[in-house]
C-alpha cells in the first residue's frame, strides 16, 4: 500500500471505530460520535464503550474485539495509560489506521514521550499508521467526515490544510477561510507532513495546500516531497515557534523541535513553499492563489484617486522588487482627452480630476481598461475610495472591476479600498472570485509580489533541463 493510500484511510474511511466514546451528549458534551453524525457521515460507525449498550441510537461494543466487520479507522480517546493496550487490540483486529486523540505524551515529555514511542513502535511493527497523539484528527467535507469533538461549519473548498494544532480546524475561518480537508498531526509521532503531502498531491479535491508548522522531525524527506508537490499545487506555510520563546512553547505544545528559523526560510524557498509571516498574510495568499492569475512580470499599474496613495504603493513596491513602469504613449493618448491640461498622466495614474469632471463610473471604466490594455503592465493595483458613504454611491465601481477581471483574465487586479464602512464593498469584491480586496496597501502589494514569485518559480522549473 502506497503512502497516499495509507493516508486515504484517514480521510475516506468507510468504517470507523470510536474507542472511548462518551455517553454524554448535547451541547458541551464534546462527543465525537455526535459531531460525526451531525456532520452527515453515512459510513459504518462502531462506538466502543463497555458501560453503554447504545449511544445516540447506535449499538455499542464493550471492546474492539467484539466487532466482526472490517474497520478502516479507529479513533482512540482514552486516558493515556490505556492507549498502548488499545493500540494492541486494534492491531490484533487488523486495523491499519489509528487516530490517538489523547494528550499527555511527547507534549509533556518524560513518561509521556516514552509512551508515545511505545505506541509508535507497536504500530510500525504491524505496518499500521498513527495520527497524533494530542490531535483533533481529520476533516473531509467531501465525504461528510470529521473526528472533531467540536461542531464545524462544512465547506467543499479546494483548500486543504496540514496543521499541528486544533485551532486550524476549529477556527479555520479566522486563518485560512473555508477549507475542504484538514488534518491535525498533533505530536506527529508517526504520520508527518510529507505523508499527507503525498496524499494531497494526488487528491482531486485539493488545489491549494496550507501548512501550519511548529517543527518537523524528518526535514530531508519533507523537502524532497515538497519539491515534487509544489510545482503541481501551491504550498503555503505558516511557521510558528520562530523566536526562542515560541520554540520553547512549541516543544511543550506538540513536542516539536522548532529548529532555527533561518534554516526553515531557506528550505521553504528551495522547495517552492510560499511562506506567510502571519495569519493575515496566510489568508491573503489563499485568497489570491484561489482566484487571481499569476502576473507575467513584475510591472504594476496603479489606479488611484489620491496621489498620496500612489506614493505609499511606490515605496512598498521598491521594497518587494516590483516595478511601476511608465505607461505607453498609446495609453497616455487614450486618456489625455479626459484629463486637465495641467495634469501630467503617468503611473501611478491619478484619476481624481477626471472623475470629478466626467463622472466616476465612466472614467473608472475608461482608465482601468486603458491600464489593463497596456502591454507594459502585468498587474493592476486599485487604490479605491469606499462607496459606503451616504449620498456617494456613485463611487461604487465594484461591478466595473469584476467585469474588467473577466475581460483581462491574465492580469490580476488587487484592490486597496479606503474610507468608512468597507465591509459591503470588500465582501462584494472578494466573493466575486475574480478580484481581491485587502485592507492595506502593504498587504495588497505583498499579495502581488507573492503571485509574481509563484509565477517565477514555475517558469524556472520549465526552463530547467529534464
Amino acid at each position: 500500500m502506497s503512502t497516499a493510500e495509507q493516508i486515504r484511510l484517514f480521510f475516506e474511511p468507510e468504517s470507523v471505530a470510536i474507542i472511548g466514546v462518551s455517553r454524554k451528549t448535547g451541547p458541551g458534551s464534546f462527543n465525537l460520535l455526535e459531531c460525526l453524525l451531525d456532520h452527515g457521515f453515512t459510513g459504518r460507525i462502531y462506538p466502543i464503550n463497555p458501560n453503554a449498550r447504545e449511544i445516540l441510537g447506535i449499538p455499542c461494543y464493550p471492546a474492539i474485539e467484539g466487532v466482526r466487520d472490517k474497520i478502516d479507522l479507529a479513533v482512540i480517546s482514552l486516558d493515556r495509560g490505556q492507549v498502548p493496550s488499545s493500540v494492541e487490540a486494534c492491531l490484533r483486529a487488523g486495523i491499519k489506521a489509528m487516530i490517538i486523540v489523547s494528550q499527555g505524551f511527547a507534549d509533556v515529555g518524560g513518561e509521556g514521550r516514552t509512551l508515545q514511542q511505545e505506541v509508535r513502535d507497536l504500530a510500525r511493527a504491524e505496518g499500521a499508521r498513527i495520527v497524533g497523539p494530542n490531535t483533533m484528527g481529520v476533516v473531509n467535507n467531501f465525504k461528510d467526515f470529521t473526528t472533531s469533538s467540536i461542531p464545524l461549519m462544512k465547506f467543499k473548498s479546494p483548500v486543504s490544510s496540514i496543521c499541528q494544532t486544533g485551532i486550524f480546524i476549529t477556527g479555520f475561518y479566522s486563518f485560512t477561510g473555508p477549507i475542504g480537508k484538514a488534518i491535525d498531526l498533533g505530536n506527529t509521532a508517526d504520520i508527518d507532513f510529507a505523508d499527507v503531502l503525498e496524499y494531497y498531491a494526488v487528491d482531486e479535491n485539493t488545489e491549494i495546500i496550507v501548512l501550519h508548522i511548529e517543527g518537523i522531525q524528518n526535514g530531508r524527506r519533507f523537502l524532497e516531497t515538497a519539491r515534487k508537490v509544489s510545482p503541481l499545487k501551491p504550498i503555503l506555510a505558516l511557521k510558528t515557534g520562530r523566536t526562542p520563546l515560541g520554540a520553547e512553547k512549541a516543544a511543550s505544545h506538540s513536542g516539536s523541535m522548532a529548529g532555527k528559523d533561518f534554516l526553515y526560510a531557506a528550505a521553504f524557498k528551495q522547495s517552492g513553499i510560499i511562506r506567510a509571516r502571519d495569519s493575515e498574510e496566510l489568508a491573503d495568499f489563499i485568497k489570491g492563489l484561489s482566484c487571481l492569475p499569476m502576473p507575467r512580470g513584475d510591472r504594476v499599474g496603479v489606479l488611484t484617486y489620491t496621489g498620496g496613495g500612489g506614493i505609499m504603493a511606490a515605496d512598498r513596491m521598491v521594497e518587494l522588487n516590483l516595478h511601476m513602469p511608465r505607461l505607453s504613449p498609446e495609453t497616455i493618448k487614450k486618456l489625455s482627452p479626459f484629463a486637465p491640461s495641467w495634469l501630467p498622466l503617468g503611473n501611478p495614474l491619478d484619476m481624481w480630476a477626471s472623475a470629478m469632471k466626467h463622472g466616476t463610473q465612466a472614467m473608472y471604466k475608461t482608465f482601468l481598461q486603458a491600464l489593463l490594455e497596456d502591454e507594459g503592465v502585468d498587474a493592476v493595483l486599485c487604490v479605491l475610495l469606499s462607496p459606503r458613504i451616504p449620498g456617494l454611491d456613485f463611487f461604487d465601481v465594484s461591478s466595473i472591476l469584476i467585469e474588467a477581471s473577466s475581460e483581462f483574465p491574465t492580469k490580476p487586479i488587487v484592490v486597496w479600498p479606503y474610507g468608512p464602512n468597507l465591509g459591503e464593498l470588500v465582501e462584494k469584491l472578494n466573493s466575486s472570485g475574480r478580484v481581491v480586496a485587502l485592507p492595506s496597501v502593504e498587504r495588497a502589494i505583498q499579495l502581488l509580489s507573492t503571485l509574481r514569485e509563484r509565477r517565477r518559480f514555475l517558469d524556472l522549473l520549465h526552463r530547467e533541463p529534464a
